[in-house]
């Protein structure tokens, strides 16, 4: 199924800021620790720059389109797509809280959620599962939780997670599922005098939250004394790069700056890891503009400004 063009358009113009600014302090982060780097029994599989194949260049064709300025559908926010067996089309929409449902010829046939804290309701919803019992789940980043509701809109109970110590907090970011596998990347922080320690995890979970193994997780450390916004630490790579195949490994691609991806087996072992040899891109003048201006917001604490490391 192609998703129509404002998709594209709206996840572009998408506000980090909105995901993360509740969750964001003045800090300087020590440097994280590895997740199992360097295990010389783990083997590595270097693929080559070209691939040995070729490469296939596939040409999409719109099929339907809404929204846009001669549209007559109005989005705030869409974080997420996807699309069930019939071809319906479900999207995300984090600032009007809501996920609209578009047939497979692009009519829009109900409009599922809505903002709010009761039964099937979300606050910024900032992802999106549709799950094997064939309901529909929709995370809520903080508190972290999942929201179920059945394709029809009724409430079915939400999933929760196991909740940070005293003066700490537990963030949900990202969901995917696989068949009847489920995968779910979760930040816990706990709060010492001085300083915190924020951890990503990604593990496989069952429906009723319960962890089943973790497979990837890499901690911070936070120094309240020395406040400074470091991108690499705020904003993990393993939030955005995480995914689960139907047979239950989890794939992570664990560095910015450094081509690999992390397969770990159904019990969170670490089986091998992929790499590739590629050349870094440089971010552009509208990129680098971009993400500074975010985390110059970030820093900007009455009539100061913390220093930043993009």
């Amino acid at each position: 199924m192609i998703l129509p063009r404002y998709t594209a358009r709206v996840l572009r113009r998408r506000s980090i800021l909105a995901l993360l600014l509740p969750l964001l302090i003045s800090i300087r982060t020590l440097p994280a620790t590895a997740d199992q780097a360097g295990d010389p029994d783990v083997p590595v599989i270097h693929n080559a720059a070209v691939p040995a194949e070729g490469v296939e260049v596939v040409q999409l064709e719109e099929m339907w389109r809404a929204g846009g300025e001669d549209g007559d559908e109005i989005f705030g926010k869409i974080f997420r797509a996807d699309a069930d067996e019939q071809g319906n089309v479900y999207l995300v929409d984090s600032q009007l809280s809501e996920v609209p449902v578009f047939s497979p010829d692009g009519e829009r046939i109900k409009t599922l959620s809505r903002e709010g804290e009761g039964p099937g309701e979300t606050r910024e919803p900032v992802d999106m599962l549709l799950l094997p019992d064939g309901s529909v789940g929709i995370l809520q980043r903080f508190p972290g939780k999942v929201v179920r509701i059945d394709r029809d809109g009724t409430p079915l109970g939400d999933i929760f997670f196991i909740v940070a110590t005293e003066g700490g907090f537990t963030a949900l970011y990202t969901g995917r599922c696989r068949g009847e596998e489920l995968m779910f990347v979760i930040q816990r922080a706990t709060r010492e005098e001085t300083s915190s320690t924020r951890t990503i995890e990604v593990a496989r979970y069952d429906l009723d939250g319960t962890e089943l193994a973790c497979c990837f997780a890499r901690s911070t450390v936070i120094d309240f004394t020395n406040p400074v916004i470091r991108e690499s630490s705020v904003l993990d790579v393993a939030i955005f790069g995480s995914t689960i195949a139907p047979d239950g490994c989890i794939y992570v691609g664990p560095d910015y700056d450094h081509y690999a991806i992390n397969v770990y087996r159904p019990d969170g072992t670490l089986d091998h890891i992929i790499e590739r040899e590629f050349t870094k891109r440089s971010r552009t003048k509208l990129e680098s503009g971009r993400i500074e201006a975010v985390f110059a917001t970030w820093g900007r604490r009455g009539n100061q400004q913390m220093p930043t490391e993009i």
